[in-house]
């Protein structure tokens, strides 16, 4: 049987942390780190492989482009681990 995994990014912490005691679940244990040659590595520490996944990100606050990165990042790792399904929940959407 597939769990949900909750994701978060960098963006609201405060927020991911909100929503899996809501929903009675833990936060799904990732790493984002920024480099200062502007490089994101995303390594997710436990198995997601068949489980459905949600991605907790948003763009603010801070630049758009590196939650946007940090969001497509964590995507990819996730598809790579063999996750059944990935949602991406955004809590604001960029518009410029």
């Amino acid at each position: 049987m597939n769990e949900i995994k909750l994701l978060s990014g960098n963006s609201h912490p405060v927020l991911a942390k909100l929503v899996a005691n809501w929903l009675g679940i833990d936060i799904a244990k990732t790493m984002c780190l920024n480099y200062s040659n502007q490089e994101t590595s995303v390594s997710i520490g436990e198995s997601v492989r068949d489980e459905d996944v949600f991605i907790l990100q948003s763009t603010s606050p801070g630049d758009i482009n590196d939650g946007l990165m940090e969001l497509l990042i964590m995507i990819h790792a996730c598809r790579t681990a063999s996750a059944r399904r990935i949602t991406a929940i955004l809590p604001n959407y960029p518009c410029k």
